[in-house]
C-alpha cells in the first residue's frame, strides 16, 4: 500500500493558526498528474505543493489548486522551501524549479524570501467606472492605472484610494468574470492601497463560480512589486497586510532593491504532518 507523507505549514504567519495554510507532499517523484490533482482535492486548501527531484535546482515543486495546476504561486514556493530545507538538512539558500521559472530563495530562521520571476504588464481595458462597480465602491475610490501583471500567474492589480476602501470591497461575481479574467479566463483581482511602507490588500477570485477571498497571496505581492517598478518606484521595503477581513491575518514582506529586483516573503510555521495511504 503506497504511503505519501505530507506536512502542513502556514505561510506569512505571525501567530499560531494564522497565515495561509499549505499542504506539502514530501516525496512526489512517482506521482502522476491525476494523483496530484486528486490529492489537492482531498486536502481542500487553496494550493497543495508536491516536491520532486530536479537536475536544475534543489528540488522541483509542482503546485495544484483543487481545480488545476499552477505555473507559479508564492506561498507554495515559500512553504515548500522550508520543507525542502528540513528534508535536505538545513540549507538557508536554494533554488526551486517551478513551471514558470527557477526561483532563488533564502532564509533567516523561519522567515523565507523568494526572488520573484520577471513579470509582464498589460493595461486593463475596463474603465474606472466599471472597476468601481465591480467592487461596489464609489468612483473616486478607484485610482487609475489598473493593469494585469503576469509572472506565471496573471492577476489584475487594482490600486484604491484608501485602506478603508480596500476593507469595503464587495465584488460582484458577474462583473469580476467580465472585467478581471486573465488570459486563461480566470478572474483574479488584487485590490490594494499603499501608505508609505504599509500596504493593505485583498485578493478575490472565483472558484467553481463562487467568490473566494485568499488570505495571503505571494504571487500577487510579486506582481505588485513589478507594477510599482513600472510606475517609477525605486528601492522599497514594505509590509503587506492581507487576510484580516476573513480572520486569517497574513503579513507579507515586499522588498525592491536598487537594481530593480523584487523579493517577497514571510514567516513559515510548521503546523503538523500526516500521511495518506492508498490501495495498491
Amino acid at each position: 500500500m503506497p504511503t505519501y507523507r505530507y506536512q502542513i505549514v502556514n505561510v506569512f504567519a505571525e501567530a499560531p493558526l494564522s497565515g495561509n495554510a499549505l499542504a506539502v507532499f514530501e516525496h512526489a517523484h512517482d506521482m502522476g498528474d491525476e494523483l496530484m490533482q486528486a490529492l489537492a482535492q482531498q486536502m481542500h486548501l487553496s494550493e497543495t505543493a508536491f516536491i520532486l527531484r530536479s537536475d536544475k535546482a534543489a528540488a522541483r515543486v509542482r503546485i495544484f489548486t483543487p481545480e488545476r495546476e499552477m505555473a507559479f504561486a508564492g506561498h507554495p514556493v515559500l512553504g515548500s522551501a522550508a520543507v525542502i530545507r528540513a528534508l535536505l538538512g538545513g540549507s538557508d539558500q536554494m533554488i526551486v524549479e517551478t513551471r514558470a521559472a527557477l526561483v532563488p530563495l533564502f532564509a533567516r530562521g523561519d522567515v523565507w524570501m523568494l526572488q520573484t520571476p520577471r513579470a509582464l504588464l498589460r493595461p486593463s481595458e475596463a474603465s474606472r467606472t466599471e472597476l468601481a462597480q465591480m467592487l461596489t465602491l464609489p468612483l473616486p475610490e478607484v485610482l487609475p492605472h489598473a493593469a494585469f501583471v503576469d509572472n506565471g500567474n496573471e492577476q489584475l492589480m487594482l490600486p484604491l484610494a484608501s485602506a478603508d476602501a480596500v476593507a469595503r470591497c464587495r465584488p460582484r461575481v458577474e462583473l469580476l468574470q467580465a472585467l478581471a479574467a486573465n488570459r486563461q479566463g480566470q478572474p483574479k483581482v488584487y485590490a490594494w492601497h499603499r501608505d508609505g511602507e504599509r500596504i493593505t490588500a485583498r485578493y478575490f477570485t472565483l472558484v467553481n463560480g463562487n467568490l473566494h477571498e485568499d488570505p495571503g497571496t505571494g504571487s500577487a505581492a510579486c506582481n505588485l512589486g513589478y507594477w510599482l517598478l513600472h510606475h517609477g518606484q525605486q528601492a522599497l521595503k514594505a509590509v503587506i497586510a492581507q487576510g484580516d477581513q476573513i480572520s486569517r491575518a497574513c503579513r507579507i514582506a515586499l522588498d525592491i532593491d536598487a537594481d530593480g529586483r523584487v523579493f517577497v516573503g514571510g514567516r513559515v510555521a510548521r503546523q503538523g504532518a500526516g500521511e495518506i495511504n492508498l490501495p495498491d
